[in-house]
């Protein structure tokens, strides 16, 4: 089959069915993406557990970082649902005085978790592996 001259009507027209084609592709791929990304999003995939494990972020003089608060109260609003019966805050010294898994004790226990169901685990035994400080069980820990 002959190939169209470089210029000619006919090599033009098969230029702009490639980028066409091209881009209905990109443009489809961005749509299947955005509405896989908006239908696991608005999906809620709680369900129960033993215990909830804040990990902790920064604190600031006894008080946590927005980061932390938004965690803080996230594990506060599935306690509230009955999801778990406790939760744990985590996290090693943020500053001389306080420590992130105190602060977020603290934190909860003022936006009304009873301090029973608010167990700490202070210590981070390796900052890469923020993990190993969940206990393996429930029992209360300071």
């Amino acid at each position: 089959m002959p190939q169209p001259v470089p210029g000619s009507t006919a090599h033009r027209s098969k230029r702009r069915t490639i980028w066409l084609s091209i881009g209905f592709a990109a443009l489809a791929y961005i749509a299947v993406t955005y509405y896989l990304i908006v239908s696991q999003a608005t999906r809620d995939e709680t369900r129960p557990a033993d215990v909830i494990v804040v990990f902790g972020a920064a604190e600031y003089a006894g008080r946590p970082s927005p980061a932390f608060r938004a965690r803080l109260d996230h594990a506060a609003d599935i306690y509230r649902k009955g999801v778990a019966p406790f939760i744990i805050t985590t996290g090693g010294k943020g500053d001389a005085k306080f420590t992130e898994g105190g602060v977020g004790r603290d934190y909860l226990v003022a936006a009304g978790v009873p301090e029973i169901k608010s167990l700490l685990r202070p210590r981070v035994r390796t900052p890469a592996n923020p993990r190993s400080a969940s206990p393996p069980s429930c029992a209360p820990m300071e």
